[in-house]
Protein backbone atom coordinates (compact mmCIF):
# COMPACT_ATOMS: atom_id res chain seq x y z
CA UNK A 1 0.00 0.00 0.00
CA UNK A 2 1.23 3.21 -1.11
CA UNK A 3 2.40 5.91 2.07
CA UNK A 4 0.82 8.79 0.27
CA UNK A 5 -2.18 9.88 1.09
CA UNK A 6 -3.41 12.25 -1.76
CA UNK A 7 -1.12 13.62 -4.32
CA UNK A 8 0.42 17.17 -4.47
CA UNK A 9 -1.40 18.69 -7.35
CA UNK A 10 -4.36 17.82 -5.54
CA UNK A 11 -3.45 18.82 -2.32
CA UNK A 12 -2.22 22.30 -3.72
CA UNK A 13 -5.36 22.69 -5.35
CA UNK A 14 -7.52 22.11 -2.38
CA UNK A 15 -5.58 23.86 0.14
CA UNK A 16 -3.68 26.72 -2.01
CA UNK A 17 -6.76 27.30 -4.43
CA UNK A 18 -10.13 26.36 -3.26
CA UNK A 19 -9.61 26.96 0.90
CA UNK A 20 -6.91 29.38 0.99
CA UNK A 21 -5.35 27.68 3.80
CA UNK A 22 -1.71 28.46 2.93
CA UNK A 23 -0.49 30.62 -0.22
CA UNK A 24 1.99 28.91 -3.07
CA UNK A 25 4.82 30.47 -1.46
CA UNK A 26 4.18 28.88 1.43
CA UNK A 27 3.10 25.40 0.22
CA UNK A 28 6.37 25.12 -1.63
CA UNK A 29 8.30 25.53 1.75
CA UNK A 30 6.08 22.53 2.68
CA UNK A 31 7.19 20.67 -0.19
CA UNK A 32 10.97 21.20 0.57
CA UNK A 33 10.58 20.02 4.26
CA UNK A 34 8.43 17.33 3.55
CA UNK A 35 11.32 16.04 1.04
CA UNK A 36 13.86 17.10 3.41
CA UNK A 37 12.93 15.65 6.34
CA UNK A 38 11.35 12.29 4.37
CA UNK A 39 7.76 13.09 6.01
CA UNK A 40 4.34 13.25 4.20
CA UNK A 41 3.48 16.19 2.33
CA UNK A 42 0.10 16.66 4.16
CA UNK A 43 1.81 16.36 7.77
CA UNK A 44 4.87 19.54 6.44
CA UNK A 45 1.99 21.60 5.27
CA UNK A 46 -0.03 21.23 8.42
CA UNK A 47 2.95 22.22 10.78
CA UNK A 48 3.77 25.06 7.76
CA UNK A 49 0.61 25.82 8.35
CA UNK A 50 0.07 25.98 11.87
CA UNK A 51 -2.94 24.06 11.65
CA UNK A 52 -3.83 20.66 13.24
CA UNK A 53 -3.36 17.86 11.20
CA UNK A 54 -6.74 16.44 12.05
CA UNK A 55 -8.18 19.41 10.36
CA UNK A 56 -6.38 19.31 7.19
CA UNK A 57 -7.67 15.77 6.92
CA UNK A 58 -11.37 16.55 7.98
CA UNK A 59 -11.16 19.09 4.82
CA UNK A 60 -9.40 16.31 2.49
CA UNK A 61 -12.71 14.28 3.91
CA UNK A 62 -15.07 16.70 2.72
CA UNK A 63 -13.55 17.19 -0.87
CA UNK A 64 -13.63 13.87 -1.37
CA UNK A 65 -16.98 12.78 0.15
CA UNK A 66 -16.58 10.82 2.49
CA UNK A 67 -16.89 11.10 6.66
CA UNK A 68 -13.75 11.92 9.19
CA UNK A 69 -13.16 10.59 12.66
CA UNK A 70 -10.90 11.78 15.18
CA UNK A 71 -11.05 8.00 16.31
CA UNK A 72 -10.96 7.32 19.96
CA UNK A 73 -10.69 4.11 21.39
CA UNK A 74 -14.21 5.03 23.23
CA UNK A 75 -15.50 5.26 19.83
CA UNK A 76 -15.11 1.80 18.82
CA UNK A 77 -17.61 -1.07 19.75
CA UNK A 78 -16.34 -4.34 20.34
CA UNK A 79 -19.19 -6.13 18.69
CA UNK A 80 -18.18 -3.78 15.35
CA UNK A 81 -14.39 -4.70 15.95
CA UNK A 82 -15.47 -8.41 15.69
CA UNK A 83 -16.03 -8.40 12.12
CA UNK A 84 -12.73 -7.86 11.04
CA UNK A 85 -9.73 -9.78 11.67
CA UNK A 86 -6.96 -8.29 13.64
CA UNK A 87 -4.11 -9.18 11.20
CA UNK A 88 -6.08 -8.16 8.36
CA UNK A 89 -7.19 -4.53 10.19
CA UNK A 90 -3.52 -4.14 11.01
CA UNK A 91 -1.82 -5.16 7.39
CA UNK A 92 -4.24 -2.66 5.91
CA UNK A 93 -4.34 0.18 8.41
CA UNK A 94 -7.83 -0.09 8.92
CA UNK A 95 -10.57 -0.71 11.91
CA UNK A 96 -14.30 -0.71 12.17
CA UNK A 97 -15.90 0.75 14.85
CA UNK A 98 -19.41 0.96 14.71
CA UNK A 99 -22.33 -1.44 12.86
CA UNK A 100 -25.60 -0.11 12.45
CA UNK A 101 -27.73 -2.65 10.41
CA UNK A 102 -26.02 -4.08 7.58
CA UNK A 103 -23.46 -1.07 7.52
CA UNK A 104 -20.23 -1.11 8.90
CA UNK A 105 -18.35 1.94 9.57
CA UNK A 106 -14.29 1.20 9.02
CA UNK A 107 -11.87 3.96 9.46
CA UNK A 108 -9.29 3.81 7.33
CA UNK A 109 -6.00 5.82 5.93
CA UNK A 110 -7.40 5.88 2.39
CA UNK A 111 -11.29 5.84 2.34
CA UNK A 112 -10.79 5.78 -1.60
CA UNK A 113 -9.40 2.93 -1.75
CA UNK A 114 -12.23 0.93 -3.50
CA UNK A 115 -11.17 -2.46 -4.30
CA UNK A 116 -10.06 -2.44 -0.16
CA UNK A 117 -13.45 -1.76 0.53
CA UNK A 118 -15.29 -4.27 -1.88
CA UNK A 119 -12.83 -7.09 -0.10
CA UNK A 120 -14.00 -5.98 2.99
CA UNK A 121 -17.83 -6.04 2.28
CA UNK A 122 -17.12 -9.53 0.67
CA UNK A 123 -15.72 -10.50 4.15
CA UNK A 124 -18.10 -9.30 6.29
CA UNK A 125 -20.81 -9.65 4.17
CA UNK A 126 -21.93 -6.03 5.28
CA UNK A 127 -21.87 -2.52 3.42
CA UNK A 128 -18.58 -0.29 4.58
CA UNK A 129 -18.89 3.15 5.24
CA UNK A 130 -15.48 4.39 4.88
CA UNK A 131 -14.18 7.37 7.22
CA UNK A 132 -11.04 9.05 7.00
CA UNK A 133 -8.65 8.91 10.24
CA UNK A 134 -5.42 9.34 11.35
CA UNK A 135 -3.20 6.68 10.71
CA UNK A 136 -2.17 6.75 14.83
CA UNK A 137 -6.10 6.97 16.11
CA UNK A 138 -6.30 4.08 13.94
CA UNK A 139 -3.03 2.12 15.18
CA UNK A 140 -4.21 3.05 18.80
CA UNK A 141 -7.80 1.78 18.08
CA UNK A 142 -6.19 -1.47 17.00
CA UNK A 143 -4.68 -2.14 20.42
CA UNK A 144 -8.26 -3.50 21.53
CA UNK A 145 -7.61 -6.76 19.60
CA UNK A 146 -5.60 -7.57 22.63
CA UNK A 147 -7.37 -9.29 24.38
CA UNK A 148 -5.52 -8.40 27.52
CA UNK A 149 -6.15 -4.85 27.13
CA UNK A 150 -9.71 -5.15 26.26
CA UNK A 151 -10.13 -6.87 29.73
CA UNK A 152 -8.06 -3.94 31.37
CA UNK A 153 -10.52 -1.19 29.35
CA UNK A 154 -13.81 -2.86 30.91
CA UNK A 155 -12.71 -3.54 34.75
CA UNK A 156 -12.62 -1.56 37.31
CA UNK A 157 -8.67 -0.59 37.22
CA UNK A 158 -8.55 2.92 35.79
CA UNK A 159 -7.24 3.10 32.41
CA UNK A 160 -6.01 6.27 31.48
CA UNK A 161 -7.27 7.64 27.98
CA UNK A 162 -6.11 11.54 28.04
CA UNK A 163 -8.48 14.52 27.05
CA UNK A 164 -6.05 17.08 27.92
CA UNK A 165 -4.45 19.65 26.03
CA UNK A 166 -1.02 19.29 28.33
CA UNK A 167 0.12 15.79 29.47
CA UNK A 168 -0.88 13.74 32.37
CA UNK A 169 1.58 13.44 35.26
CA UNK A 170 2.37 12.29 38.60
CA UNK A 171 0.80 15.02 40.99
CA UNK A 172 -1.23 16.56 38.65
CA UNK A 173 -4.71 17.40 39.95
CA UNK A 174 -7.52 15.91 37.64
CA UNK A 175 -11.16 15.54 36.87
CA UNK A 176 -11.52 11.74 36.38
CA UNK A 177 -14.44 9.57 34.84
CA UNK A 178 -14.59 6.21 34.67
CA UNK A 179 -17.94 4.27 33.18
CA UNK A 180 -20.36 6.19 35.06
CA UNK A 181 -18.25 7.64 37.96
CA UNK A 182 -16.59 10.81 38.21
CA UNK A 183 -14.25 11.84 41.04
CA UNK A 184 -11.60 14.68 41.40
CA UNK A 185 -8.10 12.79 42.02
CA UNK A 186 -4.34 13.34 42.00
CA UNK A 187 -2.32 11.10 39.83
CA UNK A 188 0.03 9.28 41.86
CA UNK A 189 2.35 7.62 39.16
CA UNK A 190 2.16 6.47 35.46
CA UNK A 191 2.93 3.10 35.45
CA UNK A 192 3.35 3.01 32.07
CA UNK A 193 1.73 3.65 28.34
CA UNK A 194 1.25 1.66 25.01
CA UNK A 195 3.53 2.04 21.86
CA UNK A 196 1.26 2.34 19.14
CA UNK A 197 4.34 0.99 16.98
CA UNK A 198 4.97 -2.13 19.32
CA UNK A 199 1.63 -2.49 21.01
CA UNK A 200 3.49 -3.03 24.11
CA UNK A 201 3.39 -1.10 27.35
CA UNK A 202 6.39 1.24 27.85
CA UNK A 203 7.37 1.25 31.30
CA UNK A 204 10.05 4.16 30.65
CA UNK A 205 7.25 6.60 30.30
CA UNK A 206 6.05 8.75 33.02
CA UNK A 207 3.37 11.06 31.49
CA UNK A 208 0.63 10.40 29.26
CA UNK A 209 -0.38 12.67 26.28
CA UNK A 210 -3.40 13.53 24.46
CA UNK A 211 -4.88 10.34 23.23
CA UNK A 212 -2.30 8.02 24.79
CA UNK A 213 -3.35 4.90 26.80
CA UNK A 214 -2.05 4.21 30.07
CA UNK A 215 -2.25 2.77 33.18
CA UNK A 216 -2.13 5.14 35.92
CA UNK A 217 -2.53 5.18 40.13
CA UNK A 218 -4.75 7.92 41.82
CA UNK A 219 -4.63 8.79 45.68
Amino acid sequence: MSNVLVAEEELKALLVGELGLVDEAEFERARLMATRLKMPLERAVAERGRFPFAFLLEQLAQAWGVGFIDLKVSDVHLEALKTIRDEYAKSHVVVPFEQAGRQLKVAMVNPRDRVLIKDMEQMTRLEVVPFLAPEGTIRRAQLLYKGNLRELLERSTVQASTEVKRPLAAGGRYAIKHATHSARAIVDEVRWAVDVHTLVADESVHQLALNDIGRIRLR
